[in-house]
Order: C-alpha cells, then structure tokens, then sequence
C-alpha cells in the first residue's frame, strides 16, 4: 500500500491504497466539518492528460462534469456499513469522518497510472488544492503484476534504468516508469508548443512546478536524477535561445525576476534534498537562469539615466527603443546590448564596435527587430555625455548580470559575500583581483582552492552555488585564454 496526505485548516485527507481480490481499492477519508465533494479524473499510462474513467470504477452517487471530469460526494462514515469506523477521537471530542472508495478492476490495473482530483465544498464556495497543483494518489501493483514480476524469467524481465535497485521487474512496471518519463516530456512539450501567450517567465515558472512535483514524489518509481536532467536539457535549449523567449506576452522586469527567484530557490531545494547525480543536475540547472533579484531596478534606473542625462523618451530613436524592450520584457539579451552600447561609446561613436560585440554573442540585426519591442534603430553618440554614461551604463550592466547572468563572478560574488567559508575568502579575493591577468596559472590556482572550500558548505545554498558556477567559468575562460595566447605555458603546440 501507499499513502499521502494534505491538509486546509485544521482539516486533513488521508489517502491510502489496497488491493483485495486483485482490485486496488483508494480510500479517501476527511474529518472536514462541512461535506465535500470529490471532483476527479484518472491519468492514462503514457499520458498526464486529465480523462474521465470507465463506469465501471465510478461510486455511486457520481456524476459527470464536463468532457473529462466526475464529481463524487463524500458520505458520511458508516452510512452503509454500520461496522466502520465513524469517528476520530480528539481532545476528548468525537469528531465525524466522510469517506470515499473507489475500486479500480483487474482489466483497468494496465491502463490508469493516477487518480487525479481536486475538492471543492458542498456548496461551491470553497476549493481545495494541493498548493497550486493537482492531487495525484499512483496506482500501485496488483499482486499478480508483483507475481508475475518475481517469477519471470531474465528475457522477460529488465532492470530500470538509472535505478539504484537492480532487480528484475515486470513489463508493467516498465510501462509505469516510462509513462513518469514521458510524462515530464510531455508537459514540455505541451507548453512549448500550445501556449499562445509564452514567455521565459512562463518557462521558469512551469520548471519551478515540475520541480516542486519532483520533491513531492509525483513521477516516481523515475529515478530523481532522469526527472532532473529532462528539465536541464529543456532550459539549456532555452538559455542557448533555440526556444523562444516570447510570445503575445509582456512581462515586467519585477515579474520575471520574481519567476527566476522562485525557480532558482527550488532548484537549490532540489541540490539539498539529493545527492550523486541528482544533485549534480541541480547545481548544472542553475546555469541556465539568472538568479533573479531585483528586477524592478531594471525598469527603473534605465529612465533615471535617461532623465538625469536630458535624454528623450523619443519614438523612433535607439536608446527610446530599448527602454521600451526593458520595461516590457527584459531578457539575457539585454546584457550583451549594454555591453555593446558600451563599446560603442568608449570607441567613440563607432558602430562596428556595437555590431561587433553583439555579433561575438550571438545577436544579429534580425534580432533585434524580431523583438515584440523592436530595435530597429542604432544607437546615437553625444560627445559632450560619453563619460557620464560610460559611467551610468557601466552600473546598469551590474543590475543587468546580477538578474540575468546568475554565473557572472562579481555579481556572484556580491549576492554570496556574507555567505563565503573564510577559508575561501583571500582565495576568492585573488580571483577577482586578477581576472583577466596574462599569467592564468596562479589565478586558476585560487579559483581551484576558493570551490574546494565553498564546495563544503554549498549544498543546497543558491548563493554559494552560484559562486561555484562562475568561479568554474572563469577557470574555463582562463584555460581557454592561457591556450590561444600561449598564457604560462607558452605558444600552443599547434
């Protein structure tokens, strides 16, 4: 049998399952005070649609809702077995309990992988949820699945892969596995392809549930580490920009930072619940988000630049352009773009450089101007201002990455700095004294000893993880630097 539970108020449902002459029986008890109505369907194996089963496994008094729902009231316990029993005892006082069965035949035990439901009060008023989410009871094995699993012979059987235990098990269970894995996938999928208003805050917010439904037990028997690293691969393709990053949809920079906060924080939940490669996907998720933060500077200190440096909010122009874009939705995208406006005001006005840098990341033209808020235009030089804004923009670029570019070392490091082991501190300190030095070797040397300290204390910690991250970066960067430039090794072989 298994169990789960959830609980409004000072109400609780427990749920349990078991099986009796090869049904499997799910009980659904509640010491609400007011009656309550289940409203449920099944999940088909294979499928995390929510569908309506055969009448068969219907209780009585069930009544269908919709194309793909059934509502069920709870009865009073003892109702219609006198011999139940009808009460919880608490602080003395008896308190009544309703109750709902539902049987699940033999014939059906290969085709339903959930029950799924919700509840609402008897009246309508009042809805139940776990947290924003479904409630999901799995099916377990019949017996005669479990049997057949522990008599069949080894080419009929196959161990689960990534699966720690390495016993045989039967095709059904095969089936149940699978059924988690595409499961997953297939919500992926569903959201990518289906949601007509889809935004990156959309994205981080959807993997931020799938994630809090991993912690929860939803897709098991899946091993924790398969589950993860389907959600890296999905937001690699997305921080690697091969999905979009919106669609019909403006998001305030607030809002998105507030998506990238919730997603980060649970992916560091994730990193401290498990261990081996579970954790490791963890760790690697949190390199295709920023970390979040305060978004809402993003909105704000672009038009105090624009104000205190008396430039227009005028239709039309570069800079009025990519305000537009940062009010509406900002994205990783705006890092680059400010780090390109400021090459082109250190070289004096010259637009190649501006090209050149968003070129070297990946920006093109187009772009730019497929953009819901497009940016059509180049950007304007005013001598008499260049130093105040290489100044201002130089600032902005820090709210940008410590937003955006979660494995960006400074901004890493400030958002940890109350955090680092002192151990790690003067090795942390000479990092970011001497990024970007021609010597790599000594640099990469403290980057080495500043992860191994920080890797004692980082589980679980979004912070520190995110100072492992780019503290790994830029040991990567000064490697691939110390090679092309022949660093302290010299001219490369080739």
């Amino acid at each position: 049998s298994s169990s789960s539970s959830s609980s409004s108020s000072s109400s609780s449902l427990p749920a349990s399952t078991h099986e009796s002459s090869s049904s499997i029986y799910m009980d659904l008890i509640t010491d609400n005070a007011s009656p309550l109505v289940l409203h449920w369907g099944v999940n088909k194996i294979g499928s995390g649609e929510w569908v309506r089963p055969e009448d068969a496994i219907w209780p009585s008094g069930t009544d269908v809702v919709g194309q793909a729902s059934l509502e069920t009231k709870f009865r009073k316990c003892g109702e219609e077995d006198k011999d139940e029993t009808c009460d919880l005892e608490v602080g003395g006082a008896k308190v009544p309990l309703q109750r709902i069965t539902i049987a699940v035949p033999p014939k059906d035990h290969d085709q339903i992988s959930c029950l799924t439901f919700v509840l609402r009060s008897d009246d309508g008023t009042m809805w139940y949820k776990d947290a924003n989410n479904n409630f999901k009871i799995p099916l377990p094995l019949s017996s005669d699945d479990a049997s057949s699993a522990s008599s069949s012979s080894p080419s009929s059987s196959h161990a689960v892969k990534g699966s720690s235990s390495k016993k045989p098990v039967n095709g059904t269970e095969a089936v149940r596995e699978a059924s988690a894995l595409d499961d997953i996938s297939r919500q992926i999928v569903d959201v990518e392809v289906n949601s007509s208003q889809w935004t990156l805050m959309h994205r981080y917010n959807r993997a931020a549930d799938l994630l809090s439904e991993i912690l929860n037990g939803y897709y098991e028997p899946m091993p924790s580490e398969d589950a993860i690293s389907r959600i890296f691969v999905w937001l690699r393709y997305s921080a690697t920009r091969h999905l979009t990053w919106q669609r019909n949809y403006n998001t305030q920079p607030r809002i998105l930072s507030a998506a990238q906060d919730r997603l980060t924080n649970t992916a560091a939940r994730v990193h401290g619940r498990y261990g081996g490669e579970a954790q490791e996907w963890a760790r690697a998720l949190l390199s295709t988000v920023g970390r979040g933060g305060d978004g809402q500077r993003i909105r704000d200190d672009i038009l105090h630049i624009m104000h205190r440096n008396k430039i227009p909010e005028k239709k039309g122009t570069w800079m009025e352009q990519w305000h537009q874009k940062l009010h509406n939705n900002t994205t990783p995208d705006d890092v680059p773009i400010c780090e390109a406006y400021l090459s082109f005001l250190e070289a004096n006005g010259d637009r190649q450089r501006y090209w050149r840098v968003l070129a070297d990341n990946g920006i093109s033209r187009e772009r730019l101007e497929g953009y819901d808020r497009s940016i059509t235009e180049e950007p304007e030089f005013w001598p008499e201002k260049k130093d105040a804004l290489i100044s201002e923009f130089r600032q902005y670029l820090g709210v940008l990455k410590a937003v955006h570019s979660g494995a960006d070392l400074q901004a890493a490091a400030a958002a940890a700095s109350a955090r680092v082991p002192a151990a790690a501190r003067g090795f942390l300190g000479y990092v970011l004294g001497h990024m970007g030095d021609s010597q790599t070797l000594p640099m990469m040397e403290a980057a080495v000893e500043a992860r191994t300290e920080i890797g004692k204390a980082m589980v679980g910690d979004r912070e520190l993880l995110y100072l492992d991250l780019a503290l790994e970066g830029q040991v990567r960067q000064a490697a691939e630097r110390g090679v092309a430039g022949g660093g302290v090794w010299g001219p490369p072989p080739f």
